[in-house]
């Protein structure tokens, strides 16, 4: 099992869905390992954007994990709308010890088969 540190810089993201009834959607970004949501890594939110640029560095405790689970919200006074989401294998992510860029297809939609979007990061992992 995979124990240590993944950087992740979150950079933009593209093609993403408008999710809101008036203006453009607020999205944010949220990492979390496996099925623990209470350590939860989040972006800031860009406010009125389909095409977000964050240019933010994260850092995840990796405590032999094997998925990081990414999700888009879109940020909403009442409740946040899941605007695309991917699963990254920390397996194929540690093997990255340089900032490395990944291009991550979000899904969504109808039983989350549709494409909703582009995530763009750069990861780099440290063991620990």
């Amino acid at each position: 099992m995979t124990a240590g540190f993944l950087h992740v810089l979150v950079e933009k993201a593209t093609g993403l869905k408008d999710d809101d009834l008036a203006g453009k959607s607020d999205p944010y970004v949220a990492f979390w390992v496996d099925g623990d949501k209470h350590a939860i890594q989040k972006t800031s939110t860009k406010g009125g954007t389909l095409e977000p640029v964050w240019n933010e560095e994260l850092t995840i405790l990796i405590n032999n994990g094997k998925e990081v689970h990414v999700q888009l919200f879109d940020d909403d006074p009442l409740k946040d709308d899941k605007l695309g989401h991917a699963t990254l294998h920390i397996d194929d992510l540690a093997k990255h010890t340089n900032w490395t860029p990944v291009t991550v297809p979000l899904k969504g939609g109808f039983f989350g088969l549709g494409k909703e979007g582009t995530l763009y990061l750069k990861v780099k992992f440290a063991s620990g």
